[in-house]
C-alpha cells in the first residue's frame, strides 16, 4: 500500500489511511516534506532562521505547537533514544541542542519525532495499544548494522511492547535500480544478514543494486512485525517527478526533507499507564 498522499499545494506528502485497520482518530500525524517545502537542516548556504521558519511553517500546518519539535543529530547507526518529557524540543532551533548521536526516536509524549533525510529510508513506527510512536534513518550504514530491529526492541524495552503489536511504514529512499554500492557495502550486509541479503543484487564488476526497503523490510519481520502490519511505498527520491531531495542525484546542492512523526491529537485520554 502506498498510503502517502501529497498535499494540495504539493509541499509535502501525509501518510493517510496508516495504519487501515486503527480507527482514523487514533491514527499518528505523519509523512514527510518535498523539494519545493525547502531545505530542513542547518548549513552554511542558508541562514538559520529561514530553516527555522520553515520548521514553524510545518509545524503549524501539522496543528502541532513549535515547541514540540525534537529532533536528533544522525550518524549513519543503530542507536535509538526514548525521548521523555524532558526531551520534547531538542534540535528545534539549535542544532547544538539535538539529541545526539542517534538514527532512531521513540516516544510516548507530546514530541513531534522529526529526522531528515535525502536517499536513505525513513520507518515509521506505530503501537497503538501503548500508545507510541518511532521513527527510524536507515542509510545502508544503518542497515548494515539493523537499525530497525534496535528500534523493535527499543519499543519492547522502554515501552513494553512486544513485535506483534506494532505496525512499521517503509517510507520513500532511493530505489535498487539507482542505488550502486561497491563490495565492501556489500559485504558489511552480509555480515548483518547471511550470505543472501534481500534487496542486494550483484551487477557484476564488484558492484551491487541495493534496495534499502527490501532489506529493511526483511529486517522488520525477522524482528518480529507480522509481515501484514509492515507497509511501504515505492517512491524513489532519485525520480524527479517524486520532488524529493536525493544526494545520490543531486550531491552537495541537495536539502534534507523532514520526515514526521506524532502522535494523535486526543491520544492521552486512552493512554496506558506503565508498560503494556
Amino acid at each position: 500500500m502506498d498510503g502517502l498522499r501529497p498535499s494540495e499545494d504539493g509541499t509535502l506528502f501525509r501518510l493517510v489511511g496508516w495504519p487501515a485497520d486503527v480507527p482514523p482518530e487514533r491514527r499518528p500525524v505523519a509523512g514527510l516534506t518535498r523539494v519545493s517545502f525547502g531545505n530542513f537542516v542547518f548549513s552554511d548556504d542558508e541562514p538559520p532562521k529561514a530553516v527555522v521558519g520553515r520548521r514553524q511553517a510545518l509545524a503549524a500546518r501539522l496543528g502541532v505547537p513549535f515547541e514540540r519539535w525534537t529532533s536528533a543529530r544522525q550518524v549513519h547507526g543503530n542507536r535509538i533514544a526514548v525521548v521523555d518529557e524532558g526531551d520534547i524540543g531538542r534540535g528545534r532551533d539549535d542544532p547544538a541542542t539535538a539529541i545526539d548521536a542517534v538514527d532512531g526516536l521513540i516516544t510516548r509524549t507530546e514530541a513531534l519525532l522529526v529526522l531528515f533525510f535525502a536517499d536513505c529510508l525513513p520507518i515509521y513506527l506505530y503501537a497503538p495499544k501503548a500508545v507510541a510512536v518511532g521513527l527510524v534513518h536507515a542509510g545502508w550504514r544503518g542497515t548494515a548494522a539493523n537499525v530497525a530491529a534496535e528500534a523493535v526492541r527499543a519499543f519492547a524495552t522502554a515501552f513494553g511492547v512486544p513485535p506483534a503489536d506494532l505496525y512499521a511504514y517503509l517510507g520513500p529512499g532511493i530505489c535498487g535500480r539507482d542505488y550502486e554500492v561497491d563490495e565492501p557495502v556489500a559485504g558489511a550486509l552480509r555480515s548483518a544478514y547471511g550470505p543472501e541479503v534481500p534487496g542486494l543484487r550483484p551487477t557484476g564488476s564488484g558492484k551491487y543494486r541495493l534496495d534499502l526497503a527490501e532489506t529493511n523490510r526483511f529486517a522488520l519481520l525477522e524482528a518480529g512485525i507480522p509481515a501484514h502490519r509492515v507497509e511501504w511505498t515505492r517512491r524513489c527520491t532519485t525520480e524527479p517527478e517524486a520532488g524529493l531531495y536525493s544526494y545520490r542525484r543531486d550531491g552537495r546542492a541537495a536539502g534534507r526533507m523532514a520526515a514526521f512523526i506524532a502522535l494523535p491529537p486526543g491520544h492521552r485520554e486512552s493512554a496506558p499507564i506503565g508498560p503494556v
